[in-house]
């Protein structure tokens, strides 16, 4: 190769890292989706997550009697098999003649743009979906009624109704310090780890004023003073809702508690390579991932009113 000349392998090698510091700088946005799950690499095609009944207290024990059998027990099995997502764009040859390289990082950071935008999709659909089409492993919906697997007819509800204030904030810590677990015993949620309360655009300011422990409510003349110690996240695909509640539904969880994952199979795996007919640069984008919900326990939704 002759001083200065630059073949199309060339011209790939040097644009590829450019142009993926672009890409992963794009996948950065719009991530805080990601509190409200456990994010997991994950190595099967298919994941498993088990839910089980835990034992009861332990027993008094006379002095000299054998140790009381505790059990613990497998109740229900909750599993996802990952799906596949794929995109490209082109880099034609002109392009790479006439030094557009403005355009040439727009088609990256679009890649990085769909692929976040994807993901942001899929996990406020799994969340704001909860009250029908996003099932528990009982059967029941996410958020709703759910059956005690080893305290026949005994029932717990994750739902609360209501408009988002300060009466359906503290709506939310009483329904999680009272969760039950399958043998219909307390199992208190919520009293650590600050709690994360996730609102769609529409409610961001007010979450915001809630939050702000020691102020005054904001709105109210009786000089009340806020008491809750939550973090205030907005999801602003939240508000692909139904139009009946995507502007007051509101959810919260203990992060501490929680089994709602996403799982990661594989990517993003960001690639470049040259279209032998047409000397353009393909960039194209691979991602496998799928959520899943493998307990309702540590969550609590109200679609707000």
């Amino acid at each position: 190769m002759s001083a200065g000349t630059i073949t199309i392998q060339d011209w790939l090698e040097q644009s590829e890292k450019t142009l993926f510091k672009n890409f992963t700088a794009g996948l950065e946005e719009q991530t805080d989706w990601k509190k409200a799950f456990i994010e997991v690499k994950s190595k099967k095609r298919r994941e498993e997550m088990l839910e089980y009944a835990m034992p009861g207290p332990v027993v008094k024990t006379p002095e000299g009697a054998p140790y009381v059998r505790l059990q613990t027990e497998k109740v229900r099995l909750a599993s996802v098999v990952h799906d596949d997502f794929t995109g490209e764009e082109r880099i034609s040859h002109q392009m790479k003649r006439d030094n557009m390289y403005e355009e040439m990082e727009k088609k990256s950071w679009g890649l990085a743009e769909s692929v976040q935008r994807k993901l942001n999709e899929d996990a406020a659909s799994l969340i704001y979906n909860g009250f029908l089409q996003t099932k528990s492993p009982d059967g029941g919906a996410w958020f709703g009624e759910h059956s005690l697997a080893k305290a026949p007819g005994k029932t717990y509800s994750n739902l609360i109704t209501g408009a988002f204030g300060s009466d359906t904030l503290n709506d939310i810590e009483v329904n999680l310090l009272e969760t039950r677990n399958e043998r219909n015993g307390l199992c208190p949620m919520g009293n650590g780890k600050r709690l994360r309360v996730f609102v769609p655009p529409k409610l961001r300011r007010r979450a915001k004023q809630l939050s702000m422990t020691g102020q005054y409510e904001a709105g109210k003349q009786d000089f009340d003073i806020n008491v809750f110690d939550y973090d205030p996240i907005c999801l602003p695909f939240l508000a692909n809702a139904p139009d009946e509640y995507k502007n007051t539904q509101f959810y919260a969880c203990d992060p501490t508690q929680i089994q709602t994952y996403f799982f990661l199979r594989e990517g993003p795996i960001f690639k470049m390579y040259i279209d032998e007919d047409t000397d353009d640069i393909v960039i194209k984008v691979r991602i496998a991932y799928s959520f899943l919900v493998a307990s309702w326990r540590g969550w609590v939704g109200c679609k707000g009113a």
